[in-house]
């Protein structure tokens, strides 16, 4: 098995070997062979929080493919704020980590790092800012996705993004150029933005028409930014969180009433084709602003309740796939509760407004274990509200919001902490099998999926993974000779 250390970004082999930032090629020879094979470790995005490519080189005694494996480990640190420090002057409302490593950052800020960036703006993984991205935007940004391809989503409240008619919702390339083909003006707030497996971008926020047409408050795009005329589904209030499960289900979270015309109070579930599941409807009493579905399907939930499913719930909660409330999770929050993340070890990070979490002082900022009782061994702290969170690969937790201070460093709403615990990966093919093992700190995926490709840059979809304990799985692949495997989370 193949060893590195992550620090800073970086990867050490433990072996001594050379350390090339964000991609390492390692070759050996396996037995009989004549050829080498590779590895190649990819880092990618909140999107797609991991994706790691194995080169299968074939022989000249024929195709030969063994047990291959590659593990990530970041050393252990105190959960302090690191030198990770852009120093935005307002808020950042929404982050995104990049293929490359260099993460985005919408709000309300128009300064970043020192320099001008009208409330959207891209910072290296280093935290200095990345001087060739400059867009900007004449209102808020509050949320941000990137595609499969790179290109960046962004969502807001502007009406010009890049010097363009953008109403509330426009697309950039990785440079941040304006997409001029992609302009479906939304005529309202746009406040969320997820992608779906197909590429189709779901879309919600306060607004009355999408793409042209009357859709209230929540719509879908196609890829090319077109709307979708079969999907039709409304709510009467705003729609802030989206979230895809593996079935194709769509939830829903805000501050509505209404979904597709029956009574849904603040969360409900769409089927793929935007038809209300009559069957979903836990109901809660005060407005959802995050949801995470968890790999095993049980699906969290962050916001201003007092109460969901009829039981008392205050403002973090947890249900099954059938919308049941799950009664073995119920750490509680004194205030609002804007963003989730979950760990591959299936710890869970809340970002917020809260100063009591699990019953205990956590300043806007604390973590639970997966059964939901509090992690006593981070209590980092800010000194306002966090709006945002993401995971980075090797462990780092990145966090916006409206603060000055995060783990008792000065850091103008964003900041990194270090992770106490390490972020592991291997992924192996056994010759039948494809196993890809993740754990600790490393950011959990709730689904994953297969591909192929013979030159590195044409990809086929092979197949989805199946879940198993600590990863996903996949039997029963074929593979042509100098094929590469990668292997997506989502």
């Amino acid at each position: 098995m193949l060893h590195f250390a992550v620090r800073n970004g970086k990867l050490y082999p433990k072996s001594g070997s050379r350390c090339i930032r964000h991609r390492m090629m390692l070759r050996r020879r396996v037995a009989g062979a004549r050829e080498l094979q590779c590895i190649h470790i990819v880092r990618t995005t909140i999107y797609r929080p991991f994706c790691v490519y194995v080169r299968l080189h074939s022989s000249r005694l024929g195709l030969s493919i063994t047990f291959l494996a590659a593990t990530l480990l970041c050393q252990a640190q105190s959960p302090t704020a690191d030198a990770f420090n852009p120093g935005g002057n307002n808020t950042v409302s929404c982050l995104a980590v990049q293929a490359d490593g260099k993460i985005l950052l919408g709000g309300n800020f128009t300064t970043l790092g020192g320099q001008a960036r009208s409330r959207i703006g891209r910072v290296n993984a280093d935290g200095s800012l990345d001087t060739a991205f400059n867009p900007g935007a004449n209102n808020t940004v509050y949320c941000l996705a990137v595609q499969a391809d790179g290109m960046i989503l962004v969502g807001g409240a502007f009406t010009s993004l890049g010097g363009k008619p953008q109403n509330s919702l426009g697309r950039l390339d990785t440079e941040g150029t304006v997409d001029t083909t992609f302009n479906p003006q939304a005529s309202g707030t746009v406040d969320g933005i997820t992608i779906q497996p197909d590429g189709k971008i779901l879309v919600g926020g306060l607004f009355t028409t999408l793409g042209g047409q009357a859709r209230s408050n929540l719509g879908r795009l196609n890829a090319d930014g077109t709307l979708d005329g079969t999907f039709n589904s409304v709510a009467n209030n705003t729609v802030y969180a989206l979230a895809i499960q593996n079935d194709g289900g769509i939830l829903v979270g805000g501050s509505f009433t209404l979904l597709s015309g029956q009574p849904r109070d603040h969360l409900g579930r769409l089927n793929a084709n935007g038809s209300l599941d009559a069957l979903f409807d836990p109901g809660a009493d005060g407005f959802v602003n995050a949801l995470y579905v968890q790999p095993d399907g049980k699906i969290l939930l962050g916001g201003d309740f007092g109460s969901l499913g009829g039981q008392a719930r205050s403002r973090l909660a947890r249900v099954d796939f059938d919308g049941s409330v799950d009664t073995t999770f119920d750490p509680g929050a004194d205030g609002s509760v804007y963003s989730i993340a979950v760990q591959a070890d299936g710890r869970i990070v809340v970002g917020g407004a809260f100063t009591v979490l699990g019953g205990q002082t956590r300043n806007r900022l604390g973590r639970l274990e997966a059964d939901g009782n509090l992690d006593t061994t981070f209590d980092p702290g800010a000194n306002n509200t966090v709006y945002s969170l993401g995971l980075q690969t090797d462990g780092g937790i990145l966090a916006g919001g409206f603060f000055t201070t995060l783990g008792g460093q000065t850091r103008g709403s964003v900041g990194r902490l270090s992770n106490t615990e390490p972020a592991t990966e291997s992924l192996t093919f056994d010759g039948s099998i494809i196993t890809w093992l993740r754990g600790g700190a490393g950011p959990e995926v709730s689904r994953a999926s297969f591909d192929i490709s013979t030159n590195g840059a044409n990809w086929v979809g092979a197949s989805a993974g199946d879940r198993i304990l600590g990863g996903w799985q996949k039997s029963g692949p074929s593979f042509p000779a100098n094929a590469t495997i990668r292997a997506l989370g989502f």
